[in-house]
Formats: structure tokens, C-alpha cells, sequence
């Protein structure tokens, strides 16, 4: 179900779609029925879940109650519980309270339906694109990132990813090895040796070379850039992108390669077996590969695995526990690592924030695990420069620009079982239903209110448009920043205090697509450090599947 969004409400449809009383809410929502087909029936117990919903109508009801005493204790049944010998003079007053009454308890009752939706579903555009659309999520400066009728979710293989030879499979192959051995540091002779407590900037890096570049060039920008460590973590070989990493040298640099990426298995898992179903495959008697016509795992909506969208969540693990676990340089190194992607766009004071941060850790939080600097609200407001707030991780709404050190990262780690295992192919909604169950209370966050990282890539992976204009979004980000330069760099920051919020009483269903066995052995092979050890075995088990099923319908 693609979920209604308040920024892309417009005016197209009028009060017409909306009846009774709700005609006199303020302003238009367009097809709100249509667009929260059988809400009340999906949120079971909602108004449970509202808490001091009934607080804030109250007032409402009380000034009502003189009237019909039933109306706070049976609403739905009104109209029933209305004595039918109320005095005409009575019946005025009676009458002008409810036309008064009705719409405002309609317009309260409805925003709080589409705040919880809201609440529990808010992602970039990155994520929640299968099984279901994607969420859209929007820019508070006005400006929509996307237009629904101009997006489209794609479940098709990017032919350039997928058309290398053999040769050329084990020629990219062999200089990934390498570079991964030698762990390189690009310009170490020029800033000196990574310290104990250097601040790492993790990129993970796929193939859009001008996002790429942008980010490398706002990177340059930063302060203090020359003390960090930049890795930047890709999953395709591209010889220009190589060029653009390589050829940096306003602070020290580092390349790492997923040795997993379908770039390099085109045929084979983890990328697209030829022996594998189809995503959409319907299964006539059920059964993984049980009749010999495809081979595969469903997940919970039963469609099989998409390489190219399981490829992000590989990617994302394998980097984390390479960086934390498997670089030479981090032996007895007590930083923080901070995670950005090739789509972002980050503040001149990032490095500043973070260390500010860090410092003040101790103070404001001492048990947070995340330290995130990065949220999708445009705030235009110098009273939100210096401020944080603290919650446990909300992993959909904070998944860009956050930081981890090696406890925050072990604490994640223990529960490698249940991030492997379960059924969401997006590594962040999967985080976010570990932080709410496996690592319950134990995931805290820091947050600055004002984000140092923006999102400047509305067309991704799974998301196509019919237009995309990377170069407006980048210009968007920087005249931002340049408007908001007097309240970068602040010296401290103060804990924002916010009203205590209970707990969701059910978190919202996993997205799919990682139903299948391959793909959860290798992610948990990644966490034990056995993922070369288990990859020819996994690719040979459609194969083996397959052939077997081939075999038993000989022999019958």
C-alpha cells in the first residue's frame, strides 16, 4: 500500500471524497478514504495506540456534556443515544454544538490516523520498495523530490551490470583481491598516520558517478576533512570511478571492494542464477525447487529474491563488519565511524558536530550507541542549530549521516542472527525492527535536530523517474547550507527535552525479499567471517536442486 504523505497532499481532489462532516476540515485531502483503505482494520486497538487522543478532545466534550450527557461515552452511537423529548429550545443550542462539535472531533480523529501512519512508515526512497511501491519522501522547503505519477518501482536487471565475460569477471576479480589485501591509505605520506581516534567517514559507493563526484568535491568543503580517514566501500568496478577515488587529495582516502557484488557473479549467486524463479514466479504446488522448474526460497509475500536489491543489504553488512573487523589500520583503533552514501550532501560543520558530539557524549548520553547527524526535516531555525534530542534509534527517519563506534557496532552484531534472518531486503528497516526486539533499550541515540547530511539522489536503484535532475537537488542542498551558515559550528550542544512517547504496540510488517536461504547463509557467514569459505556451496545448490528434481522425474 503506497501510504498517504502529508507533503504530497494537493488540491486535485476537493471535500467531495471526503463525506459527512469532515467536508468542514480546513483545506483539502485529497481521497483520504481511498488512500487508507480499511485503516481502522490494519491498526487494530488504535485509539490505544493514540495516547492522550481522548485528552485532547476533552475540552470538546465538555462543553457538550450539559447536553447530551452520553456523547464522551458512546459517539458512534450519537444520534441513537440523543433523548428524543429534549426541549425545542434546547434543541438550538443542541444543534449548534454539534454542528460545531462533529467536524473538529472528525479533523482530530483523522490527522491522528495519518500521524501514526506517518509515525511508523517514514523512509527515503531508498528503502520499502519491495514488495510493496515506495514511500516517498519529501523536502519541507516545498519542493516535492518526486511526483507520485512520475515514479515507478523497477524490478528490471541493469544489463551493464550483468554483460561482463568470463576474462573480464576474473580480471576484476583479481584486482579487487589485491586491493583489499593491501588496505592501501591513499596521501597517508602527505596527513600522516591514522591515530586511535580518527574519525572514519564509510561511503558506500554503487555507480552514480555524478553523485559521487559531487560528494567528493563537497567533501573538500569540510573542516578538518585532512584528519579523517575516507573509505569508500563499492560494490561494481568502474575505471572512472576509480579515477575520480584515486585522484583525491585534500585528505586521506581508502578503497575496499564487496567481493560479493553481482557485477561479478552475473549468473551465479549472489547474483541471478538462470536456474532461479522469477520474482513474480507462482508456484503451482508449492514447494522450494521441489518441481524442478525454478529454484528458491519465497519470502512472507511469496516472491523471490531480486539480486540487485538483496546486493544493498550484503553490501551494507559486509562493510560494517569489514571496517570494524577487518582492517589493519583499526587493530587498536577507538573512533567513530561515520556512514554516509554516494547520494548525500553534507554540511561544512559535519566533522565539527561530530566531535562536539563525541565530547559531550558523556554529558548528554552516556549510553547512546548512535550518534546520528542526519534526518530528512529542513529546519530554517537558529533554535534548532544546538539542539539534540535522544530516543532509541529510529533507524527509518535517522539512516543517513549516523556514527557508530565499536560498542555501538558490537552491540548491533550480537543479534547478527536476527539481521540475517529477517524478511526485509532493506538493511535499515531490518535494523529498525532489531533495535525494537532483539537489542530492545539498548540502541539509544543522540540526535542533533538540525541535519548535516541531506539525500540529493531521488533516483536510485529501485526507484525510476521519468526525469532526474541530480544537479538541482545538489544546488537545493548547498544554497540551504549557504542560507544557514551563521548557525553551523555551534560550541556546545543542549539536550532538547521532548514529552515521553509510549512505546509502538506493534511494529510496522518487514518489506520482504530476503526469503531466501542463500541469501541469510551468506549474511550470516559475512558475521562469522566464513563467507568465502561457504560461497561455492551456495552456488551450486540451485544447481544441485535442480538436478536432482531433473533426475526424480526420469526415473517416474
Amino acid at each position: 500500500m503506497l501510504h498517504c504523505s502529508l507533503d504530497l497532499i494537493d488540491s486535485s481532489c476537493g471535500a467531495q471524497d471526503i463525506p459527512g462532516p469532515c467536508k468542514d476540515i480546513p483545506g483539502d485531502i485529497p481521497g483520504l478514504y481511498k488512500d487508507i483503505p480499511g485503516l481502522c482494520k490494519d491498526i487494530p486497538g488504535l485509539c490505544k495506540d493514540i495516547p492522550g487522543l481522548y485528552k485532547d478532545i476533552a475540552g470538546v466534550c465538555k462543553a457538550v456534556t450539559e447536553e447530551i450527557p452520553d456523547l464522551c461515552r458512546d459517539i458512534p452511537g450519537l444520534y441513537e443515544d440523543i433523548p428524543g423529548d429534549i426541549p425545542d429550545h434546547k434543541m438550538s443550542r443542541l444543534t449548534r454544538h454539534l454542528r460545531l462539535t462533529l467536524p473538529v472531533l472528525s479533523f482530530i480523529w483523522l490527522v491522528s490516523l495519518l500521524v501514526l501512519d506517518l509515525e511508523v512508515t517514514r523512509t527515503h526512497t531508498h528503502t520499502h520498495a519491495h514488495p510493496r511501491p515506495p514511500q516517498l519522501k519529501t523536502q519541507e522547503d516545498g519542493h516535492r523530490e518526486a511526483e507520485v505519477s512520475e515514479i515507478r518501482l523497477s524490478h528490471e536487471v541493469d544489463q551493464a551490470e550483468v554483460s561482463l565475460s568470463e576474462q573480464e569477471i576474473r580480471d576484476i576479480k583479481k584486482k579487487i583481491n589485491e586491493i583489499n589485501d593491501k588496505q592501501e591509505i591513499i596521501n597517508e605520506s602527505v596527513f600522516g598516520q591514522v591515530t586511535g581516534n580518527t574519525s572514519i567517514i564509510l561511503i558506500q559507493v554503487h555507480r552514480r558517478l555524478s553523485n559521487l563526484r559531487s560528494l567528493v568535491q563537497n567533501l573538500g568543503l569540510v573542516k578538518d576533512i585532512n584528519q579523517s580517514l575516507v573509505i569508500f566501500s563499492h560494490d561494481y568496478w568502474s575505471p572512472e570511478i576509480n579515477r575520480l577515488v584515486t585522484g583525491i587529495t585534500d585528505y586521506r582516502v581508502m578503497q575496499i571492494f564487496f567481493p560479493h557484488a553481482i557485477h561479478i557473479n552475473p549468473s551465479r549467486f549472489p547474483g541471478r542464477d538462470e536456474r532461479d524463479c522469477e520474482w513474480n514466479f507462482k508456484r503451482g504446488n508449492g514447494g522450494n525447487g521441489s518441481n524442478g522448474s525454478c529454484f528458491g526460497d519465497p519470502d512472507s509475500y511469496g516472491h523471490y529474491r531480486e539480486a540487485p536489491f538483496t546486493q544493498i543489504k550484503h553490501h551494507w553488512w559486509w562493510k560494517i563488519n569489514r571496517v570494524f573487523n577487518g582492517l589493519r589500520v583499526n587493530l587498536s583503533w577507538s573512533g567513530w565511524v561515520l556512514f554516509l552514501e554516494e547520494d548525500h550532501y553534507v554540511s561544512p560543520d559535519i566533522l565539527h558536530v561530530l566531535a562536539t558530539l563525541v565530547r559531550q557524549k558523556g554529558v548528554l548520553c552516556p549510553d547512546c550507541r548512535v550518534l546520528a547527524l542526519g534526518n530528512y526535516h529542513k529546519t530554517h531555525s537558529a533554535t534548532t542549530a544546538d539542539k539534540v534530542k535522544v530516543s532509541p534509534w529510529a533507524v527509518n527517519q535517522h539512516n543517513l549521516g549516523y556514527a557508530l563506534d565499536r560498542t555501538g557496532f558490537n552491540t548491533i552484531t550480537q543479534c547478527y542472527q536476527f539481521f540475517c534472518h529477517h524478511d526485509d531486503y532493506n538493511w535499515d528497516w531490518t535494523l529498525y525492527h532489531l533495535v525494537h526486539t532483539c537489542a530492545r533499550l539498548m540502541v539509544m541515540m543522540m540526535a542533533t535536530e538540525m541535519t548535516r547530511v541531506m539525500h540529493v539522489g531521488s533516483c536510485g536503484t529501485h526507484i525510476k523517474k521519468a526525469a532526474c535532475d541530480p544537479k538541482s537537488e545538489i544546488e537545493s542542498a548547498r544554497r540551504y547550507y549557504a542560507e544557514n551558515s551563521d548557525w553551523l559550528f555551534p560550541s556546545n550542544f543542549k539536550l532538547q527535552r521532548s514529552p515521553q512517547r509510549s512505546p509502538a504496540s506493534r511494529l510496522p510488517k518487514p518489506n520482504g525479499g530476503w526469503g531466501d536461504g542463500r541469501d541469510r547463509a551468506l549474511c550470516v557467514a559475512i558475521a562469522e567471517g566464513k563467507d568465502e569459505d561457504i560461497l561455492e556451496d551456495l552456488q551450486w545448490r540451485a544447481r544441485r536442486a535442480t538436478f536432482t528434481s531433473q533426475n526424480s522425474v526420469v526415473k517416474r
